[in-house]
């Protein structure tokens, strides 16, 4: 009878441990969160580099083109495209 209570104490032990770790966790991200917060200088020139290159990794345009008048089996931007009906015969690895 003692060890089944020995490992019933055990269990609990463990759960209860678990459950205040889960429980702290808000405790420890609003701490880290008052201890790391500072003022952003956003004179700087690396907020301003860091400013530049969001906006160069915008992907939305404003106005969006009408998508059932594209063909999407080539890409648009490719100097040599295969056409659709050609077959490919060897594969280069380009590295």
């Amino acid at each position: 009878m003692a060890k089944h209570r020995n490992r019933r104490s055990a269990f609990t032990q463990v759960v209860l441990t678990i459950v205040a770790a889960f429980l702290a966790v808000p405790l420890v991200h609003a701490a880290f969160m008052a201890i790391s917060s500072h003022e952003v200088d956003r004179t700087s020139a690396a907020f301003r580099a860091r400013d530049e290159a969001l906006a160069k990794a915008r992907v939305f345009v404003s106005s969006a083109p009408d998508i059932a008048s594209l063909d999407l089996r080539t890409s648009p931007n490719d100097a040599r495209p295969v056409a659709p009906d050609q077959l490919i015969h060897e594969w280069r690895v380009v590295s």
